[in-house]
């Protein structure tokens, strides 16, 4: 769409300048990487406030909000499905927390359930993350360590805060975790793919 055409070049002009402000004069794979980490936070802004109107119309914003918290709290260390085009993330975004939405108002965890969901980021953030890709920098040991323990961190602070907050909220923060955790399960098991067929 012409308007999201719009958007990402005024992105491009805003990256520029922000580069300019920043002086950030070196050339090469830090400087492409800078780009990406402003460009990305740009858009992703840009997108999480038009599903935020999306899901005005529809009364839910508190809802869509929380859910976003967690999502960005938790994709931050470990990934999860992109889309290619602006249109499609927002689209992915919107149709997965409207899921995340009808489902926790419908089907409620167990106690068995939230502590083995639990116990399955654990064992992916300790051996998984980071996650490889070709835009994230690469990691020494030591970096590799400290990325997991603030990963497993997060996933603690979660713990805790759905034990204090209502069966609502709780249950959705929950369902959440669930659909991001599938997610980050697709995505590892097509890295696992992908690692076969490079050593046939």
């Amino acid at each position: 769409m012409q308007c999201f055409e719009i958007g990402e070049q005024i992105n491009k002009k805003l990256v520029n300048f922000i580069l300019y402000i920043l002086q950030v004069e070196e050339h090469g794979d830090r400087r492409e990487r800078i780009i990406y980490s402003i460009l990305v936070l740009l858009t992703e802004t840009e997108k999480i406030f038009f599903n935020l109107f999306l899901f005005a119309l529809f009364g839910q914003v508190k809802s869509a909000v929380c859910s976003i918290l967690v999502i960005l709290s938790l994709r931050i260390f470990m990934g999860g499905i992109h889309r290619k085009t602006t249109i499609g993330c927002i689209l992915q975004t919107f149709l997965t927390i409207s899921f995340i939405i009808i489902c926790s108002k419908r089907i409620y965890f167990s106690s068995i359930a939230m502590y083995g969901m639990f116990l399955i980021y654990v064992l992916l953030i300790w051996c998984s993350t980071p996650l490889p890709s070709e835009k994230r920098i690469c990691y020494s040991e030591k970096q590799r360590l400290t990325f997991k323990l603030k990963a497993l961190t997060v996933l603690v602070l979660l713990i805790v805060f759905v034990q204090i907050v209502g069966k609502c909220v709780k249950n959705l923060i929950l369902w959440t975790m669930a659909i991001q955790l599938f997610e980050v399960c697709i995505v590892f098991l097509g890295l696992k793919r992908k690692e076969g067929r490079v050593h046939e």
